[in-house]
């Protein structure tokens, strides 16, 4: 693990509500549905990216109590236990990483203080001694989101280099290795969360480099069209949270706000076209992965409290 200094400072200004006022259960038969405590991570960390390779999800980087680090740690469901695994080549967090039959491929984010992109992609599979470097992005991006349909790989927002939220969508292409360009995101912004469900690829809130603007926008891409359209916005305006497809609906859980963590999970329905809630979080948090494995959704590490805090949390939802 590489070890740096640490030295950050924010300056939060206003409160932003909740946004759940009026909400009522999702279809996913919310009343069935609870948080378990799961094996707990070795390390704190919050900005974290997480893939799963069979009943394993892989854990990558992050900021943690004293550095930022290139930990790779590994959760596996069946034995509800953790194992450490070989090092992302660099320090990093904000970044992105997604699996493909067995292997993952991971792109961009940010390496230490201050935040400056990177350009930076690597793979690697179980059995690898070390990341393989892949074709570097078109743009340097962090604090993006990623998600694969068809063998390709759609990074989406975040910010550049310089701090200023992307429009353009790189797409790279596993089997050719090569880059190329989709429609741009509509709303620019980073700390967004995006995920796919029946090949449509949802790219939900986000905020515009500060606390206090946190957003709702909730936008879905068509790979076949190279289109994009709104949805309805989002109950909860937030950034920093993760999103995962789950039962058939898209799920949105965490992000911070300038005086707190939200705690709402909320559920988007494609068929009727609504938001609802799901069970709170149990430990609400920020900058946290989320991952479904045999039925249940699991949300890992992240900070407790807005800006710069840790946990080991390992908590996950389902029927039981």
């Amino acid at each position: 693990m590489f070890v740096m200094g640490l030295l950050l400072s924010a300056a939060l200004l206003g409160c932003e509500g909740n946004g759940n006022e009026g909400l009522v259960n999702a279809n996913l038969n919310a009343h069935d549905l609870n948080w378990r405590s799961d094996a707990k991570a070795s390390l704190p960390r919050q900005e974290v990216t997480a893939a799963v390779i069979d009943q394993a999800i892989h854990v990558i980087g992050g900021i943690s109590i004293i550095s930022f680090t290139n930990w790779h740690e590994v959760y596996h469901v069946d034995t509800d236990s953790w194992e450490v695994s070989v090092p992302y080549p660099v320090p990093i967090h904000h970044s992105t990483v997604l699996a493909d039959q067995g292997r993952l491929y991971a792109f961009g984010g940010y390496p230490a203080f201050p935040f400056t992109s990177l350009a930076l992609a690597f793979s690697w599979s179980p059995g690898d001694l070390v990341w393989t470097a892949l074709p570097l992005l078109p743009r340097a991006r962090g604090a993006h989101g990623a998600a694969l349909v068809d063998g390709k790989i759609y990074l989406i927002g975040g910010n550049d280099i310089l701090s200023r939220q992307l429009a353009e969508v790189d797409v790279f292409d596993i089997a050719t290795q090569t880059w190329s360009r989709a429609a741009d995101l509509p709303t620019p912004r980073e700390h967004l969360s995006v995920t796919t469900q029946d090949g449509l690829i949802y790219a939900i809130g986000g905020r515009l480099n500060t606390l206090t603007t946190n957003l709702a926008t909730f936008e879905v891409y068509d790979p076949q069209l190279d289109q994009w359209k709104s949805l309805p916005d989002m109950p909860t305006a937030r950034g920093g949270g993760a999103a995962v497809s789950y039962r058939g609906q898209i799920v949105m859980l965490g992000g911070e706000r300038s005086d707190g963590t939200y705690e709402a999970v909320e559920a988007y329905d494609p068929v009727s076209q609504t938001w609802s809630r799901l069970p709170d979080l149990a430990t609400s948090r920020h900058g946290l992965a989320a991952a479904v494995v045999n039925d249940r959704l699991y949300s890992l590490l992240g900070g407790p409290n807005p800006t710069i805090s840790f946990s080991t949390v390992n908590e996950s939802l389902g029927s039981e």
